[in-house]
């Protein structure tokens, strides 16, 4: 080999190291400004969070347990039946999750699609239902649909709750599926939006099972029972008799808070005279309040009325 083609060997080389260095300077300078680049939108997206990993600390459950003063206004709405409106829109009314095998549910669900249904939203994003008892469900039938996969069979949806005499309540789940990247626009609001449902359906669900754990009324001389809440008190118990020695043969029960009579079973002259008076006949017994008008009294009077049953001898 010559000393030109030696040297021209030698120039190719230099040039090829050369321009792997220039491409290498390049690679890492841009690799640098990457890095640098998605600190800054980091810092951009969630500017007052600091660290991601205190962005993720407040998803944590003791975020979404609401406080007292929030307890006692939305348990003041859930039963507040003027708050409700009529669904208007016909891709929003329904309840359920899809049309499954059970006829008795599905039927339910029809008539539900077809007749009145009303909506709050709790807290500004949990959706309560209500809907006729079209088959006079009690809230231990209506709640065992949620355990029946013949019933509810499918995932997201309006699950029962519970049963009054004349509506049956359904409520939302809070799960969406879906859950934006912490650095995403949309993260802030749709993190308030989950905390705000999740809170709205601790409420829900703490206020109904509360009320599992009522009192039972039971007489061996009366012919129904029901449940009422605990710091409340059965007043009085008697059969009424007039002055010519008829004596009836329902017994009137009475009972309210602090020995006050707040709500009546068989009262000789019930009054059913609105706004503040409302009753309603249950198996031959009349339940009367003429407190509707006070909000706690009206919700315990709409309890009673969804757990009263008739005994059978």
């Amino acid at each position: 080999m010559n000393n030109k083609s030696f040297s021209k060997i030698w120039i190719i080389i230099i040039i090829i190291f050369i321009i792997g260095g220039v491409s290498s300077w390049q690679y890492w300078r841009i690799l640098r400004e990457k890095v640098k680049l998605s600190k800054e939108v980091v810092s951009e997206k969630v500017p007052k969070q600091g660290p991601l990993i205190e962005v993720e600390k407040e998803l944590m459950p003791e975020e979404m347990i609401p406080e007292p003063e929030e307890i006692l206004l939305l348990e003041n709405q859930i039963e507040n039946w003027d708050l409700y409106n009529e669904i208007e829109n016909s891709e929003n009314k329904w309840v359920g999750a899809g049309l499954c095998e059970n006829e008795e549910f599905k039927d339910v669900l029809i008539k539900a699609k077809s007749g009145s249904m009303k909506i709050l939203k709790l807290n500004d994003e949990l959706d309560l239902v209500i809907t006729p008892n079209y088959k006079g469900w009690s809230t231990k039938k209506f709640v065992a649909f949620n355990n029946d996969p013949t019933a509810i069979c499918a995932a997201g949806g309006r699950y029962p709750m519970h049963a009054y005499s004349d509506k049956l309540l359904w409520v939302e789940v809070c799960t969406t599926g879906f859950s934006p990247e912490v650095t995403s626009s949309i993260y802030k609001e749709w993190k308030e939006r989950q905390i705000r449902c999740e809170k709205a359906r601790k409420v829900v669900t703490n206020f109904f099972e509360k009320k599992l754990n009522w009192n039972i009324y039971t007489n061996p001389e009366a012919n129904f029972t029901f449940k009422y809440p605990e710091d409340w008190m059965i007043v009085s118990e008697y059969f009424y008799e007039t002055l010519g020695g008829f004596k009836s043969k329902a017994l009137t029960v009475t009972l309210g808070k602090e020995g006050k009579e707040e709500i009546s079973i068989n009262l000789r002259q019930a009054s059913c005279t609105p706004p503040r008076c409302k009753c309603k006949e249950i198996g031959g017994n009349i339940v009367q309040t003429c407190s509707y008008d006070n909000l706690e009294v009206r919700e315990i009077y709409n309890q009673i009325l969804s757990t009263f049953e008739i005994k059978y001898f």
